[in-house]
């Protein structure tokens, strides 16, 4: 199971529900059948938002794949 610790690091979530970029936020979604959600990180730019759900994506195949402990994803500052 991998975590993901908000930019502030005051939130951690597990990666077991969506995880959506709104503007330049990226946000962790809590209800899916509502727009709840705990937001993660505030970047310059939509495309860097992207850039971090590209990282997350890939850290998590890396977990799944190559070990079984528990990681923690930090947001990146910038």
């Amino acid at each position: 199971m991998m975590l993901i610790r908000s930019q502030d690091r005051e939130i951690l979530v597990p990666f077991n529900r969506p995880i959506y970029v709104s503007g330049r936020q990226v946000i962790y979604c809590e209800e899916i059948e509502s727009s709840n959600g705990s937001l993660l990180g505030n970047y310059a730019s939509e495309s860097r938002c992207l850039e971090i759900l590209d990282e997350i994506q890939a850290e998590f195949q890396y977990v799944r794949n190559v070990t079984e402990n528990q990681e923690v994803y930090q947001m990146p500052e910038k």
